[in-house]
């Protein structure tokens, strides 16, 4: 899946995507962060109830407690 180094004490989930097709992961305990990853194409949706930093090929997004959508340069 390319999710190599999820770190809940640093708050931090970093993805090494490839592809254009839907990929990412739903349901994603780590720590006290509960989160959904979700790519298609060069759009990245989360939904999260915590902040956290996601770092995508990387590139570092902060990520804050609701919905919110990233389009990977």
């Amino acid at each position: 899946m390319g999710f190599y180094n999820i770190d809940a004490t640093a708050r931090l989930v970093e993805w090494r995507k490839t592809g254009w097709g839907e990929q990412g992961i739903r349901n994603l305990r780590f720590g006290d962060v509960h989160t959904d990853i979700v790519a298609d194409g060069d759009t990245v949706r989360v939904v999260s109830d915590k902040e956290y930093v996601l770092k995508v090929n990387g590139k570092k997004y902060k990520v804050k407690a609701g919905t919110q959508a990233f389009t990977l340069k």
